[in-house]
C-alpha cells in the first residue's frame, strides 16, 4: 500500500469564507485494537487575507464516531507544517515533507493509543483527570458539576460511541475518545463552523491535545 498519496475529500470554508480548508484522504490507516480503526487525514488551511499561515496538519479520525485527534509530527514544527504568505508554496515539496514523516507519526500515535488500551480506568479515575485537564469555571459552580465534566463523564460510562467496546470501556482511551467526543460534537458554538474551527484549531483543540499528553504521560 501506498502510504504517501493524498486524495481531497472535502473542502470547506471558516470566518465567512476568510479561511478555506481542505481534507484530504490518506493511505494511512490501522486498528487501535479489533474493529477500532484509526484513519489518518491531512488537513490543509490557508487564508485569504493573510492572517493566518498555509498551514498542514494530520489528524486521525475515529472511523466509528469519526473523531479527531491532531497527529504530532515530532519535529521542529511541532504538530504542523506552516508556509509563510509571503513565500513561495510549494505543493510538492509540502506533499513530499509530510508523506516522509505522516507514516512515521501516525504509527508512533498508534502505538501511544494501543498502550492506552491497556490503562485500566475507574469512574474514580476519570474524574481526577478531567480535574486536570478540563478549564476551570470562571464563576463559583464547583467543575464537578459544569455541562462539561457531567458530559464526558456520560460519555465515558457508556453513551459515547463505541464507548461499549472491549478495550474501550473503563480504559484511559475510552476516557480520551469521551474528551475527543465531547470537543468535536457535544461543545455548545454559536454554528457548526464555529465548533469545526475550534475543534481544529481553536478551545477544543487544545483540549483534546491536553487530555491525550496527559494520559499519555502520566499513565
Amino acid at each position: 500500500m501506498d502510504r504517501e498519496g493524498f486524495e481531497i475529500e472535502t473542502l470547506g470554508a471558516l470566518k465567512g469564507g476568510k479561511r478555506i480548508w481542505a481534507l484530504a484522504r490518506t493511505n494511512i490507516e490501522d486498528d487501535v485494537l479489533g474493529n477500532d480503526r484509526l484513519k489518518a487525514y491531512l488537513l490543509l488551511i490557508t487564508s485569504c487575507d493573510g492572517s493566518l499561515a498555509t498551514t498542514a496538519k494530520f489528524v486521525s479520525t475515529r472511523v466509528v464516531c469519526w473523531n479527531t485527534q491532531a497527529i504530532a509530527l515530532h519535529s521542529e514544527s511541532g504538530q504542523e507544517v506552516k508556509v509563510r504568505h509571503n513565500t513561495v508554496f510549494d505543493p510538492n515539496a509540502v506533499k513530499e515533507s509530510m508523506g516522509l514523516v505522516g507514516s512515521q507519526a501516525f504509527d508512533q500515535f498508534l502505538e501511544r493509543m494501543r498502550h492506552l488500551t491497556k490503562v485500566k480506568m475507574s469512574e474514580s479515575d476519570a474524574k481526577s483527570v478531567l480535574l486536570e485537564v478540563l478549564p476551570k469555571p470562571s464563576g463559583e459552580t464547583p467543575l464537578q458539576e459544569t455541562r462539561g465534566f457531567v458530559k464526558i463523564m456520560g460519555l465515558f460510562g457508556g453513551a459515547g460511541k463505541g464507548a461499549r467496546m472491549p478495550g474501550v470501556q473503563g480504559t484511559a482511551w475510552g476516557l480520551l475518545n469521551a474528551v475527543t467526543e465531547y470537543a468535536d460534537h457535544h461543545v455548545r458554538a454559536r454554528s457548526q463552523e464555529n465548533r469545526l474551527d475550534s475543534a481544529w484549531f481553536g478551545a477544543s483543540a487544545d483540549l483534546k491535545a491536553k487530555a491525550e499528553a496527559y494520559l499519555c504521560d502520566v499513565f
